[in-house]
């Protein structure tokens, strides 16, 4: 048994399955295949269930996992103590929900990498449900999201605040409207909502509940898993929405409303495993995010 063995092992359970590893690993897929059965006929026992095109962990192999992210937490901090203290070397996997991940993360890893050029990224953008989830079961090394219920097995810090807006195609009759405008005035507009598990929908049903408006008010003409698709439909005017506001800085086709007594602000949290066995890298980047 090596690392190497464990690392192939540890990006299976990340991305899914066999396939998906070995893409991210540049190795052909009869090699991870080959480094899997050589560890399950080490350790006499069956790592994953295989059911199609996913894996999933077996009781043993989960525990088999949870050795392993502490096994190569270890052989990196001891490659980086004992090599050059200047440089951080390996990935870091971070996943985010849609307003950080297309936003803000691509700044973050810009500006991280010019004072730490050995340092590789892999990204996934999710739902911030998913997100959060991905980071809690170390799935991921750090997660950027909205959402982030009281964990002692998570450390957190606000990195940035929002609010959110109602949006509508740059087209009449909204063109010649107040920057503050009445729910009742947009309540019968095509409404394009974004997907459960949304933590632009979540806010936004908190909000409007506070004024005793349910979403079911709304003319609900599309749910979108996207809030990118979410804008670029409303810019084709299809219809109107509520989104962060951050979305739409650069887009010269949407109009923003702020809801006559409905306030929406939102934050977004940075969040990382609370245990001794984060690498320097991953420990270092998440000191590097800003804390407002």
């Amino acid at each position: 048994m090596n690392t190497r063995q464990m690392e192939v092992f540890v990006n299976i359970v990340r991305f899914g399955n066999f396939s998906n590893a070995a893409k991210k690993m540049y190795l052909s897929q009869p090699a991870v295949s080959s480094n899997i059965d050589m560890l399950e006929k080490e350790l006499d026992c069956r790592l994953f269930i295989r059911q199609g095109r996913k894996a999933s962990l077996t009781e043993k192999g989960q525990v088999f996992y949870e050795h392993c992210l502490k096994v190569m937490a270890l052989t990196e901090e001891i490659l980086e103590q004992l090599g050059n203290d200047t440089v951080i070397t390996g990935t870091v996997s971070v996943t985010a929900s849609f307003v950080p991940g297309l936003y803000l993360l691509p700044d973050y890893i810009n500006e991280f990498s010019k004072r730490n050029k050995g340092v590789k990224y892999t990204t996934s953008v999710k739902n911030s449900r998913d997100a959060y989830e991905g980071v809690l079961n170390r799935l991921y090394d750090i997660g950027l999201t909205g959402i982030v219920p009281k964990n002692d097995a998570l450390v957190q810090k606000r990195i940035f605040t929002d609010e959110m807006v109602f949006i509508t195609p740059k087209i009449e009759p909204y063109i010649n409207w107040p920057e503050t405008i009445e729910f009742s005035q947009v309540k019968d507009a095509p409404y394009i909502m974004r997907s459960w598990g949304s933590d632009t929908l979540a806010i936004a049903e908190k909000a409007l509940a506070k004024k005793g408006i349910s979403v079911n008010d709304l003319n609900i003409f599309a749910e979108y898993d996207s809030g990118e698709a979410v804008v670029q439909s409303v810019a084709k005017g299809i219809g109107v929405s509520i989104i962060s506001k951050i979305c739409i800085s650069d887009n010269p086709n949407v109009l923003a409303f702020n809801l006559e007594g409905i306030e929406m602000k939102r934050d977004f949290f940075a969040i990382i495993q609370n245990n001794d066995f984060i690498p320097p890298r991953i420990q270092q980047f998440f000191e590097f995010l800003p804390e407002v």
